[in-house]
């Protein structure tokens, strides 16, 4: 992908959503590079591919971070399972490394934070990188839909438990 430099590892992770998917471009540990959220309304398996085909171009990631769905303990969608392998898949064949991290090790990585929960992950995230503060979605009431902007925070979180469990 990039050419070999003194520089660290820069990643790309996504976490798909049921309408698209949230995005995060580490530089090492410390330097968010970009985020956002990616829409896929139709066609989610080809409009996916295509978005991310589109960071990877732009960003030139030497790893894509996705969570591991077939990990006994996730609760993703049938679809979403096969979209991730999908995605995974093809990066490969592009060259790309990738890795999956299972929702345990995310769990387990911020607890030393005393984050317990999506929500609690995503404060000790915006505290850890302040530029996300902004997209920091308000506290989910149980009758409430999860905010997509929550996917970016996801998306971090994926980054960070493989950066600090391969370090």
């Amino acid at each position: 992908m990039r050419p070999p430099a003194d520089h660290p590892p820069r990643i790309l992770a996504i976490a798909p959503r049921s309408r698209g998917f949230g995005y995060a471009v580490l530089e090492g540990h410390d330097r968010l590079i970009d985020w956002g959220t990616r829409g896929t309304r139709t066609d989610k398996r080809v409009r996916t591919w295509r978005s991310t085909a589109s960071l990877i171009d732009a960003f030139r990631p030497d790893l894509l971070v996705v969570e591991a769905a077939h990990d006994d303990a996730s609760r993703r969608a049938p679809r979403i399972r096969r979209l991730i392998a999908d995605v995974t898949n093809r990066a490969g064949k592009r060259g790309l490394k990738t890795a999956e991290v299972p929702l345990s090790e995310v769990r387990t990585c911020f607890r030393s934070l005393h984050a317990y929960n999506k929500h609690e992950i995503a404060h000790a995230l915006a505290v850890r990188f302040p530029e996300l503060t902004p997209r920091l979605p308000p506290h989910r009431e149980p009758w409430m839909s999860e905010d997509e902007r929550l996917s970016i925070f996801d998306a971090a979180a994926l980054a960070v438990t493989h950066l600090q469990s391969n370090t």
